[in-house]
C-alpha cells in the first residue's frame, strides 16, 4: 500500500497541471472507491505486479483523508492532510519518508497517475 500511495502522491503531479476550473471544497469531500488501475478494473496489477484487489480514499472536511488498500490479502491504510486549488488536490501523507501526490478532480471523479504503479481513477461514492 505505501508503494501505491507513495506513487499516488509523488506522481499524480503530472496528471494534475491541465485545468483550472475552480472546485468547492464541500464537493471534494466524501469517500472514493479506485475503480481502476491502468485502465483494467481491480483487481488489477501494479506497474511493478503487485494485484490490487480493493482501495479506497476517504476525504475529509478538516483537510485530511485516508488512503486504504488490499493487496494480496492485506489491507493497509496511511493518511495524511491535503490542499485543494482549482481542481487540483495535492496529497501530502503523514508517514515519514513518503512522499506526496497530485491529482485532478471533475465533480465526481479524482484522476492520479502514481509512478511505479500507473493510472488510478477514483470515482466518488
Amino acid at each position: 500500500m505505501r508503494r501505491i500511495l507513495i506513487a499516488l502522491v509523488t506522481a499524480a503531479t503530472i496528471v494534475a497541471c491541465g485545468s483550472t476550473t475552480d472546485v468547492s471544497s464541500s464537493s471534494v469531500v466524501g469517500t472514493y472507491t479506485v475503480i481502476s488501475l491502468n485502465g483494467q478494473a481491480l483487481p488489477a496489477k501494479t506497474d511493478s505486479g503487485q494485484t490490487v484487489s480493493a482501495a479506497s480514499l476517504a476525504i475529509n472536511a478538516n483537510d485530511t483523508y485516508v488512503f486504504t488498500q488490499t493487496i494480496a490479502g492485506v489491507t493497509e491504510s496511511d493518511s495524511g492532510s491535503y490542499v485543494l486549488s482549482g481542481n487540483n488536490i495535492t496529497f501530502t501523507p503523514s508517514t515519514q519518508g513518503h512522499t506526496g501526490a497530485t491529482g485532478v478532480f471533475d465533480g465526481t471523479t479524482l484522476t492520479v497517475q502514481a509512478v511505479g504503479d500507473g493510472t488510478l481513477v477514483l470515482h466518488k461514492n
